[in-house]
């Protein structure tokens, strides 16, 4: 018999998504085997041009637990100058898994914002030039300063949170049985084994009505 069980824990963790219009960007596929990611705009270098479109700030956490029991018999036999034996099992895998995810979504801004107000960084990237990117420390300043200021959006928080919860279960049932005869230089074995397995997956679908 064994049990294992296991849990990892992301709390308060802080994105950005920042939006930049009308860019012509690419790749230049010259060199099939490593393609360069290029733009002929020239704000695609520039902090101001890329704007705060949303702030999340999610926690999520994730368990696993997982049972095995098993059982094992084996009989010796002897028959005459024959020996052999019967041996059996059976065994059984119990897993189940869940994560639940806590979403906060603020599209609001006391201002409009853009990478060079977050502390903007260049992006390192082997295949070309990214542009900038704000700064995880600049984003963090920022959502402890306005926090008070945001605007929560209510249904895009509720569908994210909802959305990426799950739990799923499977269970393993397994049973074998075996014989086996000696006698002299012949040997026979035979055998039969099965297996059933019930899985069981849950989760949320979302519906949009587009029209409503």
């Amino acid at each position: 018999a064994g049990f294992s069980r296991s849990s990892e824990s992301t709390p308060n963790a802080l994105g950005a998504t920042f939006v930049g219009e009308e860019l012509d960007i690419g790749y230049d596929a010259k060199d099939r085997m490593i393609p360069r990611l290029s733009s002929t705009s020239a704000d695609y270098a520039d902090p101001e041009t890329f704007e705060l479109d949303e702030l999340v700030l999610d926690s999520s956490k994730t368990a696993e637990r997982e049972t095995t029991l098993a059982f094992d018999a084996k009989r010796a036999l002897r028959f005459g100058e024959s020996q052999g034996y019967l041996k059996g099992g059976v065994k059984a895998r119990l897993r189940n898994k869940s994560g639940n995810v806590d979403v906060q979504s603020f599209d609001g801004f006391p201002d409009d914002f853009t990478i060079a107000d977050f502390a903007p960084q260049a992006v390192g990237y082997p295949l070309g030039a990214w542009g900038p990117a704000a700064s995880r420390g600049g984003v963090a300043g920022f959502f402890a300063r306005n926090r008070a200021e945001l605007e929560l959006d209510g249904d895009a928080s509720d569908f994210d949170s909802a959305i990426e919860d799950f739990e799923i279960s499977e269970d393993i049932y397994a049973g074998y049985g075996m014989a086996g005869i000696t006698r002299g230089k012949l040997r026979l074995n035979s055998g039969l084994r099965y297996e059933q397995a019930e899985t069981d997956a849950r989760g949320t679908q979302i519906v949009i009505d587009e029209e409503n």
